[in-house]
């Protein structure tokens, strides 16, 4: 790893999403995946890595899926390296640049076990689980009505000279937070119903689910996580796929499950769902089994497509709204926490098990207490 790192800021390869096609004229996809693997040193402060053409790829990531797929062959699992670069290119001008100061202050607030980092044993395909405690964010327009603004930006044939003001969802220059749980929670029958939310052929996958805080409000989730084949010959990449939505009410009627009653007595913190919880599934289903989707729009349901890059330290992909993906926009994840999630996050990369070593794993379960006292308060 420190041999990659060494030739890594000797090259700056990061510092730009083209840069293979910029500097030497040649396309190369397996130079793309490269950029794409090192991911967690794009956001690495330290190295000063530039950003460059970010108004083509603010335009990319907001774009319709049908020009820009996420995965795509004839079995959907060819990863679209170059949208995905996009992904990270969006989420580093924000990060690690003072330009519109987005939320370069918030990430340098984080602690050191709270950024990315770089995975800490050899990279492997399969199935396998994710980690437990996350920090993410996401991109949206400030739209207008019938989605002007997602109009305006796809109606463009090329990138705006001036970039379009993005809303990141923060509140109090936080990140959102996110904790899974892998205890064999089953996605609901309408799962698939959402677009791009099928369950994965053949039963090769692990169900999760989640909970936590976006700003001042707190959501759950439930999902899937299947493996990918090798791309370019490397392996460890997987396919994830979530809903996200308010929290369930399991004492409400059956088809407002998702409707808050009024309180009686302090909010008790949000946990995962349960499989109970799913038994009826929590948006009402017309009579011919599809979504309402009007329902699921008033309980704030929204879908998550990604990619785990490999290492399972990172995920990036697009979000979408539940009446289709007249909006949709960019989403990242990044696992935080314990000793057995990855290498340091900043500079040179730590010889064995990094991350904090046993003060990380004390910091990542005080920060679940703080998150469970912060939902109680509410």
């Amino acid at each position: 790893m420190e041999r990659l790192f060494a030739l890594t800021t000797r090259s700056r390869i990061l510092s730009n999403i083209w840069y293979r096609t910029w500097t030497h004229n040649v396309h190369n996809p397996l130079f793309e995946f490269i950029q794409l693997v090192l991911t967690h040193w794009s956001f690495d402060l330290s190295l000063h890595n530039e950003t460059h053409f970010f108004q083509v790829s603010q335009h990319a990531v907001y774009a319709s899926p049908n020009d820009h797929p996420l995965l795509y062959g004839p079995n959907k699992d060819r990863v679209n390296v170059g949208f995905l670069l996009h992904v990270v290119n969006f989420f580093k001008y924000h990060l690690t640049t003072s330009v519109e100061q987005t939320a370069i202050d918030a990430y340098r607030r984080l602690a050191s076990n709270e950024k990315f980092k770089a995975w800490n044993e050899p990279l492997a395909g399969g199935l396998k689980e994710l980690g437990s405690t996350w920090k993410t964010s996401y991109g949206a327009l400030h739209n207008g009505p019938n989605g002007q603004l997602y109009g305006q930006m796809r109606g463009l044939i090329e990138p705006p000279r001036v970039s379009f003001e993005d809303d990141l969802g923060m509140q109090d220059g936080k990140f959102h937070t996110l904790d899974l749980e892998f205890s064999g929670v089953s996605p609901p029958p309408a799962f698939q119903n959402f677009p791009e939310m099928g369950l994965p052929s053949g039963g090769n996958y692990h169900s999760f689910a989640g909970f936590g805080r976006e700003g001042g409000k707190q959501f759950q989730c439930v999902g899937t996580v299947s493996p990918l084949p090798d791309q370019k010959k490397i392996p460890g990449w997987q396919r994830v796929s979530m809903v996200k939505h308010k929290p369930i009410d399991p004492n409400a009627p059956r088809h407002h499950r998702l409707r808050p009653r009024r309180p009686t007595a302090p909010p008790t913190p949000v946990t995962a769902p349960s499989s109970a919880d799913y038994g009826s599934f929590a948006w009402h289903l017309r009579a011919d089994g599809s979504v309402d989707f009007k329902e699921a729009l008033d309980n704030q349901v929204w879908c998550y497509e990604g990619v785990v890059l490999p290492g399972g330290m990172i995920m990036l992909g697009r979000w979408w709204g539940p009446l289709g993906q007249i909006e949709t926009g960019p989403w990242i994840a990044w696992r935080v926490g314990g000793e057995d999630c990855g290498s340091g996050g900043g500079g040179a990369p730590r010889r064995g098990r990094g991350g904090g070593g046993v003060e990380a794993g004390r910091a990542e379960r005080a920060g679940r207490r703080e998150r469970r006292r912060e939902a109680q308060q509410q």
